[in-house]
């Protein structure tokens, strides 16, 4: 019985993609704040959870491509 994986042939075709969608949306979320009124903080709190989150689901989709191309049958 061959298993399909659908999650990680998902993530290995758009895992950049998710990586940089999922970041622009947080830096877009901690710029309608700035205009809208909120501390600095929060604004400079979004842009280094967004580089944060880009770097780490950058890191996550090469991980699973590296499984992916080692681990599972072709």
């Amino acid at each position: 019985m061959t298993q399909t994986y659908p999650f990680i042939r998902f993530f290995v075709r758009f895992g950049r993609i998710v990586a940089l969608i999922t970041a622009l949306v947080v830096l877009l979320v901690g710029g309608l704040l700035a205009y809208d009124g909120a501390p600095l903080w929060v604004t400079v709190a979004a842009g280094a959870l967004s580089v944060s989150l880009f770097v780490l689901l950058r890191l996550l989709a090469e991980f699973v491509a590296v499984i992916a191309d080692t681990l599972l049958p072709q």
